[in-house]
């Protein structure tokens, strides 16, 4: 704590906290966060500092574990084809997989808090057809098909998926894209054979 750099923070009051290792006299490690406060003289000289050690063991653990879960999740969705987008109720974007990255062309990071339609469309409201409000309004998958919006050549199919905790309102969806041109394109074929085959 005496370092000179702490103790010109401390003097100044700039000092708040900070995380420390501290060793143990068994050898144990404790990750802990440091409060300092200078104690005064009337001169307003320091003849002490207060500090109050906590033991942050278990928000450390729990911060691994988080990171873990999140980087289990991020290997699952990204194993996925489909371009998949997890939105908040605002239509601001969460999490994206690798798929959706390759789609919109962005990256995940320059996305992550940004409204949908804002960074995919450059627009100021949801795009046209969407059903996002409707799902976290009646809590129902939703699916629909359009036109694509990356390529207006492609035909796609939408499905959003709320996410609910239990006993919680819908806090979340996950909007999937699967490009259905090439199915469409088999179905009108199969028809127009199908046609001709019945006027023969």
């Amino acid at each position: 704590m005496f370092r000179e750099q702490i103790l010109k923070r401390i003097r100044e009051k700039t000092f708040l906290m900070a995380e420390r290792e501290l060793v143990c006299r068994d050898g144990e490690i404790i990750p802990t966060l440091i409060q300092a406060k200078p104690n005064m003289d009337e001169r307003g000289e320091i003849i002490g500092i207060r500090c109050i050690f906590t033991n942050i063991s278990v928000q450390k653990r729990a911060e691994e574990q988080l990171k873990e879960s999140n980087h289990l999740l991020m290997m699952i969705l990204d194993g996925i084809c489909d371009p998949l987008i997890i939105l908040d109720r605002n239509m601001g974007i969460l999490m994206m997989n690798r798929a959706a990255e390759i789609y919109t062309g962005r990256a995940g990071s320059q996305c992550i808090g940004q409204k949908c339609h804002k960074i995919f469309k450059s627009i100021s409201r949801p795009c046209a057809g969407c059903c996002v409000g409707q799902v976290f309004g009646s809590g129902r998958k939703k699916q629909y098909e359009r036109a694509g919006l990356m390529n207006t050549d492609a035909l796609e199919r939408v499905t959003v998926y709320p996410i609910r905790e239990k006993g919680y309102h819908n806090w979340a969806a996950i909007v999937r894209v699967a490009d259905i041109t090439l199915e469409q394109q088999m179905r009108s074929e199969e028809r127009r054979v199908g046609k001709e085959c019945r006027s023969r």
